[in-house]
C-alpha cells in the first residue's frame, strides 16, 4: 500500500488537527479499498460496477480539459487502447493532436462529450475548428486547418484510428460516468472539483473518494486519466489531500 499526502509547494505550514479530511483511494477491486480505508466513501467512481455496486459520482471529464496541456495529457489515455493495432499506431499522432484540438473546442464552448463523438463519428471538423477560432485558441484552430488540407487517405486513416478508440465510450454506462453536471447535481469540493454526484449529497469539505480501476477493465485507460488529473488537483491545492493506492495482485500485492 502506498501512502502519499499531496500538498502545495509552497505551503508548509503545519495543518490543523481540525483541518477537514480528503481522501483519495485508488484500488483494483472494491472489497480491498473498503477494508482498508473507507466502508462508504462519499463519492465512488465504479464503471465496472465492481462488486455489484455502481458508481455514485461521474467526472466532468470536459470540465478538465481547463486547457492545451490538459487535453494532450487526457487525450493520451483515451486514445491508449489502439497501441494494439500496428497500422492505427501510425496514424497517432495525428489522431491525437485531432482529439485533444476537439476535447479543447467542446470544453471551450461548454459542450458535452456527445457532441465530440459526433464529430468523430460523422468525420466533421467544421464546428470544432469553428469553436477554437471563436475562443481565441487559434494554435488549435490551424491544426485543425492543417488536417483538413491532408490527403483523404490520410484523413481517414486518422478518422479510423479515433472512431476505433472513442466510440467505445457511447456505451451507456461510461458515457454517463463522463457526464457534465446538469441541474440536481452537486460539484465535489477541491481538489476533485471535477467530481459531481446528486444534489442533496453531502456538502462537506471532508471527503473520500473512491476510483475502482480494475486490472482488465476496458475503461481503465479512462480510469488511469481521471486519476491522473486528480492526483495534479490535490497536488495543486494548498489544503492537503491523502492519496492512497492499494493493489490486489496475488495476496495483498503492490504496486
Amino acid at each position: 500500500m502506498k501512502s502519499v499526502i499531496a500538498q502545495h509547494d509552497s505551503d508548509t505550514r503545519p495543518v490543523a488537527t481540525e483541518e477537514p479530511v480528503r481522501v483519495l483511494v485508488v484500488s483494483d477491486d472494491l472489497p480491498s479499498a473498503t477494508d482498508l480505508a473507507s466502508s462508504d466513501p462519499d463519492l465512488l467512481w465504479n464503471p465496472d460496477a465492481v462488486g455489484v455496486v455502481g458508481s455514485t459520482c461521474s467526472w466532468d471529464l470536459l470540465g478538465a480539459v481547463t486547457d492545451a496541456p490538459a487535453a494532450d495529457r487526457i487525450t493520451e489515455h483515451l486514445l491508449r487502447p489502439v497501441l494494439d493495432n500496428r497500422l492505427a499506431t501510425f496514424f497517432l499522432p495525428e489522431a491525437s493532436l485531432l482529439t485533444a484540438n476537439m476535447l479543447l473546442a467542446a470544453s471551450r464552448t461548454g459542450l458535452s462529450l456527445g457532441a465530440v463523438l459526433g464529430w468523430v463519428g460523422s468525420e466533421n471538423t467544421a464546428e470544432a475548428a469553428h469553436a477554437l477560432r471563436e475562443t481565441g485558441e487559434f494554435d488549435a484552430y490551424e491544426d485543425v486547418l492543417a488536417f483538413d488540407a491532408q490527403d483523404e487517405l490520410t484523413q481517414g486513416s486518422v478518422w479510423e484510428t479515433m472512431q476505433m478508440a472513442l466510440t467505445p465510450l457511447a456505451t451507456d454506462t461510461v458515457f454517463d460516468a463522463l457526464s457534465r453536471p446538469g441541474s440536481g447535481r452537486r460539484n465535489a469540493p477541491a481538489p476533485f472539483g471535477t467530481l459531481h454526484g446528486p444534489a442533496g449529497a453531502s456538502s462537506s469539505a471532508a471527503v473520500t473518494v473512491h476510483v475502482v480501476r480494475p486490472v482488465s477493465s476496458p475503461w481503465r485507460d479512462i480510469t488511469s486519466a481521471l486519476v491522473e488529473e486528480l492526483r495534479l488537483c490535490a497536488a495543486e491545492c494548498a489544503r492537503p489531500t491523502t492519496i492512497v493506492e492499494l493493489g490486489t495482485y496475488g495476496k495483498g500485492g503492490r504496486r
